[in-house]
């Protein structure tokens, strides 16, 4: 299954607004995610930009922009295994688990089209 590179930044937001701000710690840490939310896609855009040489080269992003979620997910849990199973997203309030990097790639099949 493939997912568009243009479509990424759509499957961010979702997980954000559907995961992460849900599970924020308070009211003004939910409306300040939400409305962060707002702006995730152009700094999304700039790290796909800047990652794309290296997830082409690993085969990860093909020719064609899209993003083989099989590769992409064995490459993410490998370097979330790496680290320990956690990664701050948000320094002090929010570590990214193999729980979310799943929810991440649900999300993503849905944005998703075929081989």
């Amino acid at each position: 299954m493939y997912l568009p590179v243009q479509n990424i930044p759509n499957v961010v937001r979702e997980f954000v607004l559907t995961h992460i701000v849900p599970n924020a710690p308070n009211g003004k840490v939910k409306f300040g995610l939400a409305f962060l939310s707002t702006y995730l896609q152009d700094a999304v855009n700039r790290q796909i930009e800047a990652l794309l040489p290296t997830a082409k080269a690993w085969g990860i992003i093909d020719e064609s922009s899209r993003f083989d979620l099989d590769k992409g997910k064995k490459a993410a849990t490998d370097a979330l295994n790496a680290t320990g199973g956690r990664v701050p997203l948000i320094e002090g309030l929010y570590d990214i688990d193999l729980q979310d990097l799943n929810k991440v790639f649900e999300i993503a099949q849905r944005h998703a089209i075929g081989g």
